[in-house]
């Protein structure tokens, strides 16, 4: 096994340097037992023997061209350096003359050489030494265990981190999947930042889309006196922009004040509406705010749906809390043929139907240069890669755009590694679209 674990070889494996050429793919298979590990010569399988006898990391360079060409290891860091770069392709053909040259010294057959210095030039661009994937190893391993045992906890570090593969909204959903529930932004109780407790995960202010930081200077200052006793005293205390009282309304910050959600939106709305006095031909933002307390009472307002308030913080938080956002954006399915991500392992070499919330996409060209797409599908039980091919990409990728959820046919393989599974869509259909409302928050 490697040295360093999976974890480790598997940071560095996918660099630019060490993916080359379905590398990736190769050290799954080799990893896993399904291939064998092979060496062009005996020497190689010392230096190579970590990483089944592919070059994963950096200085697996200098130990190739030393123990099988015989170059000493200033020449052959200099041969790291010139794969490295990528940029003088003329004297690193005249290293691979040295490299051939200095082998054959040594007694290595033409095929041999030829083997380990494709190999090499193959090996080329960004890559990981090994102390470098043993950092990652380590990382993996705690976020693994903080995973399981921690789950809620770990995902509200991760949303605070704002650096993970996904969206947002994917983290949530595991919360959710995990047991968690999440708490709306409240301008009493937010912190500086995700905060896990128990089984709740409490919403910072900053990331509510659109406050501006000079709001966020002027809460925190202000609060440190204490927690705003009303709609009024906060207004007072921080003076805050119209603006930004729009957006902390809707997204549910200001919810502790009021009796209804459209009853706050409609006073952040007064601010902005409160006559100034003129003086010196210049407006004073402090009469603006001095009015506020003297505003008429709010009219009777209807209490926003669940499903209003969940848009507004799905455009605003990048995710809704009031409903679960498989409720507001997954109506039940009208197929009962439909399969559920988690029991799609049963379904090995079929075609069925899959439906789920779009979390992701990504295109990609093929050598070719043709266009296809990777979606990512996420249902209750799990979340689905699933492939749209070139013929089948140019057929269905229009209606694929901006769609919220989609439903799609798709074949169920095993993956190369015959540990994982494949999804080929044969059809996809767009039932949502994205409404225009969410789409000018995206």
């Amino acid at each position: 096994m490697c040295r360093y674990g999976l974890s480790g070889c598997g940071g560095s494996v996918i660099r630019p340097g060490a993916a080359n050429e379905d590398k990736k793919l190769r050290f799954a298979r080799r990893y896993l037992g399904l291939e064998p590990p092979e060496y062009a010569h005996p020497v190689l399988r010392d230096v190579l023997g970590d990483t089944y006898g592919l070059l994963v990391y950096e200085e697996q360079i200098l130990f190739v061209a030393h123990k099988f060409a015989g170059l000493d290891y200033g020449t052959a860091d200099k041969l790291r350096r010139l794969l490295i770069k990528q940029k003088d392709a003329d004297e690193l053909e005249q290293m691979g003359t040295v490299f051939e040259q200095r082998a054959a010294l040594i007694g290595r057959q033409p095929q041999e050489i030829h083997t380990v210095w494709h190999a090499l030039r193959a090996f080329s661009g960004f890559m990981f030494n090994k102390a470098h994937g043993a950092a990652y190893a380590m990382e993996a391993a705690r976020g693994l265990w903080l995973k399981q045992h921690w789950p809620i906890h770990f995902l509200a570090g991760v949303l605070n981190n704002r650096r993970g593969f996904y969206q947002p909204l994917v983290y949530v959903i595991e919360i959710i999947r995990a047991g968690g529930q999440l708490r709306l932004p409240d301008i009493n109780a937010s912190e500086q930042k995700f905060a896990a407790c128990g089984r709740h995960v409490s919403i910072p202010l900053w990331q509510i889309k659109g406050l501006r930081q000079e709001f966020s200077a002027q809460w925190r200052k202000a609060r440190q006196a204490g927690p705003f006793g009303s709609w009024e005293d906060f207004v007072q205390r921080v003076r805050p922009d119209p603006a930004d009282a729009q957006l902390l309304a809707k997204s549910g910050a200001l919810d502790v004040f009021f009796r209804n959600r459209h009853e706050a939106v409609w006073r952040a709305g007064q601010i902005a509406r409160t006559p100034m006095k003129k003086r010196e031909q210049e407006y004073s933002l402090w009469d603006q705010y001095s009015n506020v307390a003297k505003a008429k009472a709010a009219p009777s307002l209807p209490p926003c749906t669940d499903s209003i308030k969940a848009e507004w913080e799905a455009s605003l938080l990048g995710f809704p809390v009031t409903v679960d956002p498989f409720q507001l954006w997954l109506p039940p399915a009208s197929d009962p043929g439909c399969i559920a991500v988690v029991e799609l392992e049963n379904h090995i070499g079929r075609e069925v139907e899959i439906r789920g919330i779009v979390v992701a996409t990504r295109s990609h060209h093929t050598l070719q240069g043709k266009l296809m797409k990777f979606i990512s599908l996420a249902d209750p039980s799990g979340i689905a890669e699933c492939t749209l091919f070139p013929d089948v990409y140019r057929r269905y990728g229009a209606i694929c755009y901006g769609a919220r959820w989609l439903q799609c046919r798709v074949q169920v393989e095993r993956d190369a590694t015959d540990s994982g599974i494949q999804l080929q869509v044969i059809a996809a259909t767009q039932h949502t679209s994205m409404d225009p409302f969410l789409l000018s928050a995206v």
